[in-house]
């Protein structure tokens, strides 16, 4: 079930995407292709956090998945992919200085 805040940060990331694309800009995992997003292997996540640094749309994409509760793949420079080992989110934002908050 998608709740009213999910919903309205799924809209607010629409209107983002709109702006971007409106002024030229695309956000990077469709520039760059977007395989290292959904990747099975932590190395290539940790390559698209780094490559969501200077993206249009990186704060509401985050928001976007926040609220949404994501579970897998990186949104927004951080990778949501559950631990294994630990059983907890991995924020590599954070450790590759994209100044997002968690």
């Amino acid at each position: 079930m998608i709740t009213a805040n999910a919903a309205a940060a799924a809209e607010a990331l629409t209107r983002a995407l709109i702006t971007a694309a409106s002024r030229g800009l695309r956000p990077h995992c469709r520039e760059l292709g977007g395989e290292y997003w959904v990747s099975d292997q932590e190395g290539e996540r940790r390559m698209a956090v780094v490559l969501c640094r200077g993206c249009a749309v990186v704060v509401k994409c985050r928001e976007a998945a926040d609220a949404r509760d994501e579970q897998w793949h990186v949104w927004g420079g951080k990778d949501y992919t559950h631990d294994q080992d630990h059983n907890e989110q991995h924020d590599l934002g954070a450790r590759a200085g994209l100044g997002v908050n968690s």
